[in-house]
């Protein structure tokens, strides 16, 4: 993981964030929006070689923090469950960390998406015991 972030360092760029997640994750797809200054990736994430194959899609905006979407397969909510944890329903993004744990020091190939993998393990045996 990236160093902790220091007052007055300066964050990693998109270009960086780009380059470090081609050079992690190749099978990624990026797609750069200049104007609004952000990213999105989309690729899969397989937990376990026993775990589904998720397809899923990361938007990063300098000054914010990363969105996480599964877009494939959906999500299912657990029978006797009210909604999935961990998942902010308004938005339909996972919840990965709490907003101190994010900075613009690190970047989304060394922490989005292994965060990413970890949610989707968890959710699995969330999905199969339920806890």
């Amino acid at each position: 993981m990236a160093s902790k972030y220091q007052p007055g360092m300066r964050g990693a760029t998109l270009d960086e964030q780009i380059y470090r997640m081609c050079c992690l994750h190749p099978g990624f797809r990026v797609r750069l929006y200049q104007r609004q200054r952000s990213v999105t990736w989309t690729g899969t994430v397989r937990p376990t070689p026993l775990s589904s194959e998720y397809t899923v899609a990361i938007g990063l905006s300098i000054g914010l923090i990363p969105k996480v979407r599964v877009l494939r397969p959906a999500l299912k909510i657990r029978d006797g469950a009210s909604g999935l944890p961990h998942f902010y329903i308004e938005s339909g993004t996972l919840c990965l960390h709490e907003a101190h744990e994010w900075n613009s020091m690190l970047y989304a190939a060394d922490c989005i998406v292994p965060w990413t993998s970890l949610w989707l393990y968890f959710y699995e045996i969330w999905l199969l015991t339920g806890s």
